[in-house]
C-alpha cells in the first residue's frame, strides 16, 4: 500500500510540475525545434555548390568606332508653354477651340463682342480654358494655356558622375517610341541645382527639338546624349583590360601560344568594348579568363 502511494504522489508530483511549468516546457520545445532546423539548414547550405567556372577566351584586337552615351526614357513635351493674357475691358463673344486643339500660327482662338480675335502667336495646342462667361469682360483673371508643337522638348537625368560630360549646345538624338524616327537635338537647360538621393545625386536636363509634324504633345521617346565618342581607335573587350602594380595591361597571345603582359594605356568605354590609346597596334591577338558563377543549392541532402 505505501509503494503505491508513493508512485501516485511521484505522478502526481509530475504532474503539478509540468502544470507549474507548462509555459516553459513549451518554449524549450520550440527552442529544440528551432535548433533543428537551423542545423538542418546549416548541413544543407554545406552542399551547396557555389562554382565558379573559370574559362579562356581568345579575342582580336580591333579598330572601331566607340562612344560613350546617356539615355534616358521620358515624356516629349512643349519647349514653350504661357499664358496668353486676352484683351482686358473686351467682352467674350465666342471660344472657337477646344482643350488639346492643335493650331497654326495665326488660328483664331477666340472672338470678341466688338468682333476683333486672340490668335495663336505660333505653332501650338491647348492646354487650358480659363475664361468668362459669353458676353462677360475680360479680366486679368482670364488666360488661355497653350504649348509650342513645332519646337518640342524632352527631359533628362544625369547622374553627377556624367555632370562634367555634357554641357549646354550638345548634340542629342530623340527617338519616338511610336514611329521611330530620330531627331536631332540640343540641350538647352542644365540645372545648377541636385537632386539629392542616397544612392548619388542627380541634375535635370532638357533637349530641345524641332517637330517634323507627326508628333504630338505627349507622346513617348528617348533622348540619348553622346558624352564621349572616338572614332577609329583601336579597341579591345573591356573584360581583357587587367590591373596590375604598374598600372593596365593585357595578355597579348605570342606566335609560340604563350602570353605576354602589354601595357596599355585605356580610354573612353561604350561598356562593352575600351579605347586602347597606346600599347597595341590593333593586330593583335589578346586572351582573358571569364568566370562564371554557377549557384546550385542542394538543401537536405
Amino acid at each position: 500500500m505505501r509503494r503505491k502511494e508513493k508512485r501516485e504522489r511521484k505522478n502526481n508530483g509530475k504532474e503539478n510540475f509540468f502544470r507549474r511549468h507548462k509555459k516553459l516546457v513549451i518554449f524549450l520545445g520550440i527552442v529544440l525545434i528551432f535548433v533543428a532546423v537551423i542545423g538542418f539548414l546549416l548541413n544543407g547550405a554545406k552542399n551547396n555548390a557555389s562554382t565558379g567556372a573559370t574559362s579562356t577566351v581568345t579575342d582580336q584586337a580591333t579598330v572601331m568606332d566607340i562612344q560613350n552615351s546617356l539615355s534616358s526614357d521620358g515624356k516629349i513635351a512643349p519647349a514653350l508653354e504661357e499664358n496668353i493674357a486676352p484683351h482686358t475691358g473686351y467682352a467674350l463673344k465666342e471660344v472657337l477651340v477646344e482643350k488639346g486643339q492643335s493650331l497654326k500660327e495665326g488660328d483664331a482662338i477666340l472672338k470678341y463682342t466688338n468682333g476683333k480675335t486672340m490668335t495663336a502667336p505660333y505653332p501650338c495646342v491647348i492646354q487650358k480654358l480659363n475664361l468668362p462667361e459669353a458676353k462677360q469682360t475680360m479680366t486679368t483673371d482670364h488666360y488661355v494655356k497653350v504649348g509650342s508643337t513645332d519646337t518640342l522638348a524632352m527631359a533628362m537625368t544625369v547622374n553627377e558622375s556624367d555632370f562634367d560630360k555634357i554641357q549646354i549646345g550638345q548634340t542629342a538624338e530623340i527617338t519616338a517610341n511610336s514611329t521611330g524616327n530620330v531627331y536631332e537635338g540640343k540641350i538647352t537647360f542644365i540645372s545648377d541645382l541636385a537632386n539629392y538621393a542616397d544612392t548619388g545625386s542627380s541634375f535635370d536636363v532638357i533637349v530641345t527639338f524641332l517637330n517634323d509634324g507627326s508628333l504630338r504633345v505627349g507622346m513617348s521617346g528617348t533622348a540619348t546624349v553622346i558624352m564621349e565618342k572616338a572614332d577609329q581607335v583601336i579597341a579591345v573587350p573591356a573584360e581583357a583590360i587587367q590591373e596590375g602594380e604598374s598600372g593596365s595591361y593585357v595578355l597579348v597571345v605570342k606566335d609560340d601560344g604563350s602570353t605576354e603582359e602589354t601595357p596599355v594605356e585605356t580610354g573612353i568605354s561604350d561598356g562593352t568594348y575600351i579605347e586602347i590609346k597606346s600599347g597595341l597596334k590593333g593586330s593583335e591577338t589578346i586572351q582573358y579568363y571569364v568566370t562564371k558563377d554557377e549557384d546550385m543549392y542542394y538543401y537536405g541532402y
